[in-house]
């Protein structure tokens, strides 16, 4: 069997032999078996018996146990090298029934985290471990330097980081506590081309503990960070003023296929002027900076082109995915919003050789070829490369008017519609639309909705989708035809959809009776990695202990999964206490906007490398601020198929 060593463990092995060979010349006074061929003896007599290893004064057990204490510590070190040697939970894991929320986890754990530490960078003689950021950039750049053999299967994580547990697979905590960390997003990896790197976002602990965006305060700068899995530490790389609570500075690498691209990230950041968003291409070897026109939501898999909506008028339909406008006069803020569906406003394309943006598609020309309303405030929201980069899927979102049981016009709320095109703009399709209610004259008389994303390989998509219910008690905002609120029947299913093929009678096939949180499919569409919303824990049982979210990979061959771990997600100073109130949450302020303060819960956005054997996903595992961590998982099918027999 094959086992990635580190350097070190070569030596461990040369040991046992190294002071077998040697020790025919320590003194006798030390080792007096060795008196018998070490002295008393002529030379020629003495290399005789050195030849085929006699040692007449030396018992053989001394050796064997020598090689028994070196080769513990060689296994010990190097036991979770090997995806092959994955430890299982020894209790038997329970499947699903035909109660499918009963039985989905193992046994509760009865810990979130094995051990707690003051640092997660730590040496083995406990010593705080730091590194200077030249000599941090040195090995980063002798790194990039080395044409390696290895392949990315032979990554071993360092055992600087906290491992977390229980867990079924290797888990460790890979950023520190004192600062809030965070991945992208779900559907895009987070892992260098050949997993040893981590790019995420680091940002000031006082924002998420007073609960505010970057533009509530023009001095929020957040660091873009770079973790060595392998070598244990981080570099800060960038540093920004344009990110969102839940995504950071969509820190992203930028996989070309040549070596010297791989070497690279893209974030977003402002121009000299501290207003315009822009995008930036960080070179990790050079140390430079390349600026695009336009700020990024996400790259092509050849990292050729990105593409993005209007990245400061995200947050008019949800914060904390967006970068949030700055400097803007009160006398301009109404011409900033839009009337109905913009020709000036879409879905935009950056060349990343030139840095040069162009509007691909205006939200009226989609608008218009999908039947959406023109009278209603249109904005872009989620925008996703296919991993082919042949086609785009853009989040379409529209603010329209409830329609309630009485006939009296309700609030407005925001509508979603799931858009694809060819990646020239041209085919634009609307494959479904959903919103948490009916409106008037709208497309979403049937589903609730989420968090729709490519699956490898093909132009299908998978979502959460719920059927339509009725979320309050109160007349004035119940629909006619609705389905009764009843933790029974508000169940998201997983589904699939067909951009090349769409069937507007039938939009999209079930693919798992049990949906929640945020789906990604490995290649092959058999395995799902999600988790679930912290909200939604009362459907799961009482196996999912307050306050926590499960980390669920789904077989979809056999309609079961299993929970990977249980992450902490909520803090205990923002759940909700009896009366139904939220807790004020950390420092500075007064009182919370919920707006605000759910900007700040915790997704776990589960992610996989690009080989699928690794996962990052963000969580609580000290129950304070959001962190990052990193888990293996093997990227062999059978092995991973034990898990559900």
């Amino acid at each position: 069997m094959y086992v990635a060593c580190r350097g070190s463990t070569y030596y461990t092995l040369l040991l046992p032999h190294i002071v077998v060979g040697f020790g025919n010349l320590l003194p006798a006074v030390t080792f007096p078996p060795y008196r018998s061929i070490s002295q008393g003896k002529d030379k020629d007599k003495r290399k005789e018996d050195r030849k085929g290893f006699r040692m007449e004064g030396v018992p053989y057990a001394f050796y064997i146990v020598f090689c028994l204490f070196w080769g513990c510590i060689y296994i010990k070190d190097t036991w979770y090298s090997d995806s092959s040697q994955l430890q299982f939970s020894t209790e038997p894991l329970k499947r699903h029934s035909d109660s499918y929320f009963s039985s989905l986890s193992p046994s509760p754990p009865s810990s979130s985290s094995s051990s707690s530490h003051s640092s997660f960078f730590t040496i083995n003689d406990g010593d705080a471990w730091s590194i200077n950021l030249t000599a941090g950039s040195k090995i980063l750049h002798e790194y990039m330097h080395i044409k390696t053999k290895d392949k990315a299967s032979t990554i071993q994580i360092s055992s600087n980081f906290q491992k977390y547990s229980p867990a079924l697979m290797p888990t460790y905590i890979v950023t520190n506590h004192s600062i809030t960390s965070t991945i992208r997003f779900f559907d895009s990896s987070p892992f260098s081309p050949d997993n040893r790197f981590l790019a995420i976002t680091q940002i000031p602990a006082l924002y998420e503990q007073s609960a505010m965006q970057e533009g509530d305060n023009n001095s929020g700068v957040a660091e873009v960070v770079v973790i060595d899995l392998v070598l244990g530490y981080q570099q800060t790389v960038g540093y920004t003023s344009a990110w969102g609570s839940q995504v950071g500075a969509h820190v992203q690498w930028l996989a070309r296929g040549s070596p010297m691209d791989r070497a690279k990230i893209v974030y977003n950041d402002r121009d000299s002027s501290g207003a315009r968003p822009i995008g930036v291409i960080h070179d990790l070897e050079t140390h430079t900076r390349t600026q695009m026109d336009c700020p990024i939501y996400h790259i092509s898999p050849d990292g050729l082109f990105g593409i993005a909506p209007n990245m400061t008028k995200i947050h008019i339909t949800q914060l904390g995915y967006g970068i949030m406008p700055k400097y803007l006069k009160e006398e301009d803020e109404s011409a900033y919003l839009n009337r109905g569906a913009p020709s000036d406003d879409g879905i935009y394309i950056i060349d990343t050789s030139t840095g040069k943006c162009r509007l691909l598609v205006s939200l009226k020309e989609i608008s218009e070829a999908t039947d959406l309303p023109l009278d209603a405030p249109t904005y872009g929201f989620h925008t996703k490369w296919s991993d082919d980069g042949e086609k785009i899927m853009f989040i379409v979102r529209t603010l329209q008017t409830a329609l309630r049981i009485d006939g009296v016009l309700g609030k407005r709320f925001r509508v979603q519609h799931l858009i694809t095109m060819d990646k020239d703009g041209s085919n634009i399709k609307r494959l479904i639309s959903w919103g948490s209610k009916p409106v008037v004259n709208g497309l979403t008389r049937d589903f609730d909705g989420n968090h729709p994303t490519w699956v490898p390989g093909t132009h299908k998509i998978t979502m959460n989708l719920a059927p339509l219910v009725a979320h309050s008690k109160s007349f004035g905002s119940l629909v006619e035809g609705l389905i009764p609120s009843s933790r029974d029947n508000l169940k998201w299913k997983l589904v699939v959809l067909d951009a090349d093929n769409h069937d507007a009678r039938a939009p999209s096939m079930d693919v798992y009776p049990a949906g929640s949180g945020h789906p990604t499919a490995r290649k092959g569409f058999r395995y799902i990695l999600t988790d679930a919303y912290t909200k939604e824990s009362a459907w799961f049982g009482d196996s999912l202990r307050k306050g926590t979210s499960p980390l669920r990979l789904i077989d979809t061959y056999k309609s079961r999964e299993v929970w990977l771990l249980q992450m902490n997600t909520v803090r205990p100073d923002v759940m909700k206490d009896a009366n139904g109130g939220f807790g004020l949450m950390g420092i500075g302020r007064n009182e919370v906007d919920k707006k605000q303060l759910n900007a700040w819960r915790c997704d776990m956005h589960p992610s996989w490398s690009r080989d699928f054997q690794f996962i990052a996903f963000n969580g609580r595992p000290q129950g304070g601020l959001r962190q990052v961590l990193v888990a293996r998982l093997s990227n062999n099918e059978d092995i991973l198929e034990q898990l559900f027999l």
